[in-house]
């Protein structure tokens, strides 16, 4: 049986030129280290985004860190989480009444549950109970586009940082 579990470790001990490791264990006692370097700020000369909120899924910490990194470039707000339930219940309790619009980048291949019917919660959950803001669902994955249309939008993994700026800008704009 294989084993495969993958997280972010600092590794300025036995990589003195890069930040953070990607660790990939893929099997019992064998593991893979990847060093890399990530450099994670705001920039204060960029205005942060207050127009919307943005919600981050994914259940591997290298593409919520990649996702973070791109995000803090351009100081918008986010929160990150790593399953669907502990976002779903954060995402429907966050401020409803506050009038900003919300935008989800959520893997489609979720543990327990499909990004596609998460999707359809998150959706479903604000035409209900929200009148002061709209949610947007963008759907990302390394594989073939989702065959569902529950997305707004979709994105390719691995993201580029262009595809995604322009892909917010687009979303935030027409929030307004």
């Amino acid at each position: 049986e294989m084993c495969i579990r993958d997280r972010i470790a600092p590794s300025k001990d036995k990589y003195p030129n890069s930040d953070f490791s990607f660790i990939s264990d893929i099997s019992e006692g064998n593991g893979i280290a990847v060093p890399m370097s990530i450099k994670m700020f705001v920039r204060e000369d960029v205005k942060p985004m207050v127009s919307c909120k943005i919600y981050l899924i994914d259940d591997n910490p290298f593409n919520i860190l990649a996702l973070e990194t791109l995000l803090s470039n351009k100081s918008y707000e986010f929160i990150s989480f790593t399953n669907s339930e502990d976002a779903y219940n954060f995402i429907t309790n966050d401020q409803l009444d506050e009038e900003r619009n919300r935008i989800v980048i959520t893997d489609i291949e979720l543990p327990g549950e499909s990004g596609e019917t998460f999707a359809r919660r998150v959706k479903s959950f604000f035409e209900e109970y929200s009148t002061y803001s709209y949610i947007k669902v963008i759907g990302c994955s390394g594989h073939a586009k989702p065959s569902e249309d529950v997305f707004d939008e979709y994105l390719q993994k691995p993201v580029l940082p262009e595809k995604l700026y322009k892909l917010l800008d687009r979303l935030t704009k027409n929030s307004e």
